[in-house]
Order: structure tokens, then C-alpha cells, then sequence
């Protein structure tokens, strides 16, 4: 029980002391306890203090004190209580204590009154102070926290663990009788039943003891969903609940559809995956690496099963030293060309429909050039011209290997190299305003001509050529040097319909850029904030590799969120002026397939498909190795 203590005090006889015939003037000893109310919660056999100040002119003394009635007890049983300091005397101006024990034993209101008799010097006095105090029943206070479930996917189970505890600001009891109402669907008991499997609230709870539920959230339509889940108790004297709101919003867009191998996604657990493309079937062909730097190139069906028509089991390992494929090219009687590196130059290789190498490519299927020293060289996008010609963007060093240039080569059908183009095929160019970074992107506009974009020094450099590979000096003198603001990288480019550029990569410190550009090479301010976006996807190092557009005008944007400990897939929608689209798992899909705690999770490419489908191929490592191929609804 809990007691509430409501002190006053009042004196008998007069109130005043008597004054001595003899000595006129001079009053008595004046004994007082402060007339103040005092309140204060008790807990059982909780102790007060009482203080007795002598505020007359003359020794008190011949104390007695009246024996006090239950619920009040001195302390220890006899005046002054335990720890008391009065005595049979009280000197003028000095106080001494009363220590007083406080055990209510049944609710309600009690009042009882203390007396103090003693001597003022010329006559004896009382001094009577009245107590009250109001006795309540300790209660058991039952409080649930969590239940929100934040962000899901539908027809997905996420499961979260609830804590129950029994606390509160007085004394309190003993929960028993506790029990659950049944939840209804989204929500759901792990299990089934009260409180779940691996929870550990039972029919009781003691004081200051906590325990689990654990709670299943199912969702099966889009929308936001809440529900109460009450708990129902005894609480030492009647019936109470507790009550906490389930909070849960379900997203479709930006999901792994599950159709795609029953789970939205297929892994190969070697190497990892740089380029995606979509066959006019519906198959998808991805491709990239193993783990020993061999070319792996895989096809799948629409299901999300590995096409086993395609060479051995739906694979296809290309042996190429130092080898990776870094982009895809479909040509239009279905073959496929695979470009990256090879051998540390510039590598392409030709496969057939069923995934077998094109003997008929330039020599057994491969192509390999060396265009600068042969070191660390790379292919990183290729493209098909109308005439089946390829043209490719990739990276060389210069002669005195001091920096890298960026380059475009031509080649023939047959994987000879297009002489034609630029007298030797290839041009290189030696970026004027500081050191390499990245290469971004190759695309053709509208009237055939070539633009080759870079990132050098937070700088995006475009590059702007004719259809033979000379410099078209009408844009910029054949060169722009983009700014916009800050420390940038630009890791892909696409072309909108309307001739305008978009750009994805990072801006420091740790977010997420696009940027758009428009056909001249002026910065598009409409977009965004006066020409980019930039979105915090992680707290540490995030960005985007991979940009496609939707019939809309959407922009998808594929990279990499990253944390203190882990990466995740990261996929974000934006609206064509460069809003976030919200509808889109909240605005930023993240998602990871590696249970591991250290697991790296990067998208390097994404296509949409016919039906509005995303695909995305990534690359997992840290915990292993990983080729993935992931499937989200539209």
C-alpha cells in the first residue's frame, strides 16, 4: 500500500504560554511542530520525520509523549522513534525529532493525533498535532513498448519483438491473470497464440520485471495498417489493460517480386554481376565475373529460373586472364557481345543464342586490345550503331603511364577494328583539367553524334564527337566541363528522349547524386535543386552505378546504401523534375540477401522490362562472394 500523509498541529489550553506574576513579562517555553501541511507518498512501514521546535522564552521540560494508534508507530516502538534526538528537555530556540513509522493497513482515510505534554516553566502544556494520511492499495502498472514495423514489402512476414514491464512511480504489485485478445490479420501472434513462439510474458509479471511477445506482421494489400494490441490484468485490486498500437505500412513497388525464383532473386555464388540486359523474349542475360577473373555470363527465364538451353545449366565461363565484363550489347538477330577487360587491355566477346562462343568474332569468339601501355586497361560501356558497328568507352594510361586517358574505339561486325573511325579506331583523350576518376558513360544522340562522358575532379567532362571519331568542336570547342557544386563522382549516363542527360553517381560526404544536363551542356536547374539531387541512401559512403528510364519519365537510380557495419541493395525512384516518389517503398528500396552482418551489397545495372518489372544485377561480397540477379515489382 501507498499512504498519502497530511501533517498539522495545534496546542492545547490557552495556545500561548502563561506569564509569571513574578516576572512580568517574561512568557513560558512554547513548543510547535510546523503547521504547513506535508504530504509524501509512504510506501508499507515507510518512516517520517517530525520536528519539535522550542519557539518560547524558558526551558521546556517533563517531556511525556501520548503512545501514538495504528497505522502510526514510533519507530522501533517507543518515544522519540529510532534515530528520534528529543529528550525530557527542550532548551529556548533549539528543535529535536520525532521519528514516526507509517503502515496503512486498509484504504481509506485515517486520522489520529499526537500530544506532547511538558513543562513551560510555569505550567504544564500539551501539544497536540493531528495526522492524516490516506492509505492506497499498491497497483500494478503494466506498460507495452514497440510495434512499430516501419516499411515492408506485401506477402512478406516481419517479425518483432515486443516488451512488456511492470513498473510504476509508487509502490506496486504483482500483475496476475494477464491475457491477450487475439489478434487479426496483418497481425499475429509468432505461432499463433499468446505470446508468441519465443516470448516469455506469461499469466503473471512481478514488480519491475519486464517480459517479450513476439509479433508476426503479414501483409497482404498496400496501405498503411494499425491495430491495438491490449493486454487484460488483475492488477492487485480490480481489472486494468495495457495497450500498445501496431504500426506497419506495406509497399509494393520496390519489392522483390517472388515470382522471380520464388524468392525475387537468383545468386551464383562466385564473382559478381556488372551488366544486365532484357531479350525481346523476356529472358534476362546477366553477366560479369567469377572469382578467379574469368568472363561469366548467365541467362534466365522469365521465372527467374536459369535458362538451361544457354550453354552448360543456363552459364557460360569465358577463360580470359584478368577478366571481367563490365556492359552487354544485344544485336538484332539475338547474339550477344560481352565488353570489359581481358588480359588488362580492352576485351570483347561474342556469344551465340544458346550461349556458345561466336567463332566467327574476330579470332575464336574474343577481341582483345591494347589501345595505350597495356596496363589496367578496361572496356566500360559499349553501344550498337544502326549498322551494327559497335562503339565502346573505356580507359587506357597515357604513353608515360602519369595519368589515364578516356577513350572510344569502333568495330566492325566481325570484331576487326573500324579503321575508318578516327584512322585508327580508337581516340583517346587526355582530360585538361586534372586527374582521372571514372569513366560515366557512352551514348548516341539523335543526329549520330557521340558523347563520351567522365569524371575528372568533381568535374563531369563531356566529350562530343562525329560520326567518323573527330572532335565536334560546335559543342564547347568538343569539350564541357559540368559543374554542379561540391565533391562529386558520375558513375553512369542515359539519354532522355527529349536530348537532356542524366547522371548517377555519389556527392561527399555519403550521399546518393543525379544530375541532369540539358542537350547543349548546361546544367538543367529545373531539376531538382538547381540541376541535382543529392539523397542520403546510408550513413556511410553510398551512390548510384546504374540509371534507366521509365516510358514516364522516371528515373530508377541503382547503387549501394551503405552503414556502420553493412551495405545494401539500394534502388530509388525519382519523378522526371528529380522528386522522390514516395509509392516507391517509401521512397528508397533497400534490401539484402547475404545474412551475413558484414555482407556487401551493390546494384551495378538495372533494365525495366516489358511488363514494368525491374531487373538489377549486383554483386555481393565480404562474406563470400555472390553473381545476383534481382527481380522488384514496378
Amino acid at each position: 500500500m501507498v499512504g498519502l500523509l497530511l501533517l498539522s498541529g495545534c496546542f492545547g489550553s490557552s495556545g500561548s504560554s502563561i506569564q509569571d506574576e513574578f516576572h512580568p513579562g517574561i512568557r513560558g517555553a512554547l513548543l510547535s511542530i510546523p503547521s504547513t501541511p506535508i504530504s509524501a507518498y509512504l510506501t508499507s512501514s515507510s518512516d517520517f520525520t517530525l520536528t519539535v521546535t522550542n519557539q518560547g522564552n524558558w526551558i521546556a521540560t517533563d517531556f511525556t509523549a501520548t503512545t501514538v494508534s495504528t497505522p502510526f508507530t514510533y519507530k522501533g516502538g517507543t518515544y522519540p522513534g529510532t534515530g528520534g534526538t528529543c529528550g525530557t528537555s527542550l532548551n529556548i530556540g533549539e528543535s529535536c525529532t520525532l521519528i514516526l513509522t507509517f503502515t496503512p493497513a486498509a484504504t481509506g482515510t485515517v486520522s489520529k493525533t499526537l500530544r506532547l505534554y511538558y513543562n513551560d516553566g510555569f505550567a504544564q502544556k500539551v501539544l497536540a498535532f493531528s495526522m492524516s494520511a490516506l492509505g492506497i492499495i499498491n497497483k500494478a502498472t503494466l506498460s507495452i513498448a514497440g510495434g512499430n514495423f516501419g516499411s515492408r514489402c506485401i506477402d512478406t512476414t516481419t517479425t518483432t519483438t515486443l516488451t512488456v514491464t511492470n513498473t510504476t512511480e509508487r509502490a506496486g504489485a504483482l500483475a496476475t491473470g494477464i491475457s491477450a485478445a487475439t489478434l487479426s490479420s496483418p497481425y499475429s501472434y509468432k505461432g499463433g497464440t499468446y505470446p508468441g513462439t519465443g516470448g516469455t510474458c506469461g499469466a503473471t509479471l512481478a514488480l519491475n520485471a519486464s517480459c517479450t511477445l513476439v509479433v508476426n506482421y503479414s501483409p497482404t494489400a498496400a496501405g498503411n495498417s494499425t491495430q491495438d494490441l491490449s493486454l487484460t490484468y488483475n492488477n492487485n485490486s480490480e481489472t486494468d489493460s495495457a495497450t500498445v498500437n501496431l504500426l506497419g505500412a506495406c509497399y509494393r513497388s520496390g519489392c522483390f517480386d517472388v515470382t522471380f525464383n520464388t524468392v525475387g532473386f537468383s545468386t551464383i555464388n562466385t564473382g559478381g554481376a556488372n551488366a544486365v540486359l532484357i531479350q525481346t523474349d523476356g529472358k534476362t542475360v546477366a553477366a560479369g565475373d567469377d572469382s578467379n577473373s574469368a568472363f561469366l555470363i548467365a541467362r534466365y527465364n522469365t521465372d527467374g529460373s536459369f535458362d538451361t538451353s544457354f550453354h552448360t545449366n543456363g552459364k557460360n565461363l569465358s577463360t580470359l586472364a584478368d577478366g571481367y565484363i563490365s556492359d552487354l550489347i544485344l544485336q538484332t538477330d539475338g547474339k550477344l557481345i560481352a565488353v570489359g577487360r581481358a588480359d588488362t587491355c580492352w576485351g570483347l566477346v561474342r556469344y551465340e543464342t544458346d550461349g556458345n562462343l561466336d567463332t566467327s568474332f574476330y579470332t575464336e569468339g574474343k577481341v582483345v586490345t591494347c589501345v595505350g601501355v597495356g596496363a589496367s586497361e578496361f572496356i566500360h560501356s559499349g553501344i550498337l550503331q544502326t549498322d551494327g558497328k559497335i562503339l565502346v568507352q573505356g580507359k587506357a594510361w597515357n604513353d608515360d603511364m602519369s595519368d589515364y586517358s578516356m577513350g572510344v574505339a569502333r568495330y566492325h561486325v566481325d570484331g576487326s577494328i573500324d579503321t575508318s573511325f578516327y584512322t585508327t579506331g580508337v581516340v583517346l583523350t587526355t582530360v585538361d583539367n586534372g586527374t582521372y576518376d571514372s569513366l560515366t558513360g557512352l551514348v548516341f544522340q539523335t543526329d549520330a553524334k557521340i558523347i563520351l562522358a567522365g569524371n575528372f575532379d568533381s568535374f563531369l567532362v563531356l566529350k562530343r564527337y562525329a560520326s567518323n571519331g573527330s572532335t565536334d568542336t560546335s559543342f564547347g570547342g568538343g569539350q564541357i566541363d559540368v559543374s554542379f557544386g561540391g565533391s562529386n563522382g558520375f558513375y553512369d549516363l542515359v539519354l532522355q528522349s527529349d536530348g537532356k542527360f542524366v547522371v548517377g553517381g555519389y556527392r561527399n560526404p555519403n550521399r546518393a547524386l543525379i544530375a541532369r544536363i540539358h542537350a547543349n551542356g548546361q546544367v538543367d536547374t529545373a531539376f531538382g535543386s538547381n540541376g541535382s539531387v543529392a539523397t542520403s541512401l546510408g550513413t556511410l559512403g553510398s551512390g548510384f552505378n546504374s540509371l534507366t528510364l521509365q516510358t514516364d519519365g522516371g528515373i530508377l537510380a541503382g547503387g549501394t546504401a551503405t552503414s556502420s557495419t553493412r551495405s545494401s541493395f539500394a534502388l530509388v525512384r525519382y519523378g522526371s523534375s528529380g522528386i522522390l516518389d514516395t509509392a516507391f517503398l517509401n521512397s528508397i528500396a533497400t534490401s539484402t540477401i547475404s545474412t551475413s552482418a558484414t555482407a556487401y551489397h551493390s546494384i551495378r545495372a538495372v533494365k525495366i522490362q516489358a511488363d514494368g518489372g525491374i531487373i538489377a544485377a549486383g554483386t555481393i561480397f565480404g562474406a563470400g562472394t555472390a553473381f545476383a540477379v534481382m527481380r522488384y515489382l514496378p
